[in-house]
């Protein structure tokens, strides 16, 4: 095998590799190489994740070879193009590097075969809904369904247990669940041109196993994560007609002023240092405190305003705050509180049923 590629290209195909840095399978760390029909293919895999990314080529010497991801990624970076040759040199003008090879290309894992369906779902909307919800689970959750975004009928939707966000879309196919430490991945397969999504199941099991997501530059597999939930997450979304107090305010003010005042929430718990703020409702103004009410800054500045409130002092958490004014499109938010302690907080873009984007936060007991 013998071929020139790019450098340039080369380097942005591989940064969607999938192989590991480390693995007790030293097999995993290679790329393979094909290389034929004007073109390089560029396969990793994890075994929970496979990868193939198409770049344009000089092929002088059809054929495939096994090249360590790493040291490959490394020399990419250089810039200009790579003469890449089957003993495992890569050539660029007078330089040359040696590149750890392995003898039998077939053996590193195929794409798992199995039943590929696509389903009518664009990439684009897909990609659209998980921005909407993608700070929502937690990775480090011992709880499985904490770390996945749902993908079912109506909506995709995430939660940690404490924030919950929803978006809606059109979409009535098979449910499927996202593992949250792959999102990067799948949003940048979902943003490739024409990219199709196809559900992958095996013979007698009716749940989707895994996820493609297939360009004409780029085939990404995700096996998903197994998860139930038996929860009513409908039940989870506080009428707004019903809340005690709303508040209307500039979302990128807002998103200063808790920037502004996070160094004044920490206070020690019994698992540490935590971070809350006081929000307090009064009868002509909206202001932010910490927990024992010391540091006070009022909400003006943020374009806070009162249209229906009583007495209120809530505490919330203000990165998670910050995360959901950061998916928020809208330069105006409106906040939503229940008069009871633990009621659930409603933040929602200005004009926008909670029907099609809901983002759920639970208080802290001050």
């Amino acid at each position: 095998m013998r071929a020139t590629v790019n450098s340039t290209q080369l380097a942005d195909a591989l940064k969607h590799s999938a192989a590991p840095a480390k693995s007790t399978l030293e097999l995993l760390q290679f790329a393979r190489i094909t290389a034929g029909n004007g073109e390089v293919q560029i396969e990793t895999t994890d075994t929970q994740v496979y990868t193939r990314m198409t770049i344009e080529a000089e092929v002088q010497d059809e054929g495939q070879l096994l090249l360590h991801e790493s040291t490959l990624r490394t020399i990419a970076a250089g810039g200009g193009n790579l003469d890449l040759r089957a003993d495992g040199q890569v050539v660029r003008g007078r330089s040359r590097y040696r590149v750890g090879t392995h003898p039998d290309p077939s053996a590193l894992p195929d794409a798992e075969q199995m039943k590929w369906e696509p389903i009518d779902l664009p990439a684009t909307m897909l990609a659209e809904a998980v921005s909407h919800v993608q700070h929502a689970p937690d990775d480090k959750d011992v709880r499985s369904y904490c770390r996945v975004v749902f993908v079912e009928t109506g909506k995709v939707w995430a939660t940690d247990g404490k924030l919950m966000a929803r978006r809606a879309i059109n979409y009535t196919g098979p449910k499927f669940s996202l593992p949250v430490y792959q999102l990067g991945r799948i949003s940048d397969a979902l943003g490739q041109p024409e990219a199709i999504i196809s559900v992958g199941r095996a013979a007698g099991v009716a749940h989707v196993l895994a996820l493609r997501i297939e360009s004409a530059a780029m085939c990404l597999i995700v096996r998903m994560v197994e998860t139930q939930v038996v929860l009513d997450i409908e039940k989870l979304v506080p009428d707004p007609a019903a809340a005690a107090a709303r508040v209307r305010f500039d979302r990128k003010a807002m998103i200063e002023a808790l920037r502004r005042f996070v160094p004044f929430s920490a206070w020690g718990g019994e698992k540490g240092i935590n971070h809350c703020i006081a929000l307090e409702l009064l009868p002509d103004a909206v202001v932010m405190t910490d927990k024992a009410g010391e540091n006070v800054e009022h909400l003006t500045e943020a374009g806070a305003a009162l249209e229906h409130s009583g007495a209120i002092r809530v505490g919330l958490h203000p990165r998670q705050l910050q995360q959901i004014l950061s998916a928020i499109r809208t330069d105006q938010v409106v906040l939503h509180l229940a008069r009871e302690v633990k009621g659930a907080a409603l933040v929602q873009p200005l004009d926008v049923s909670p029907d099609e984007i809901a983002h759920v936060v639970m208080p802290f007991t001050l």
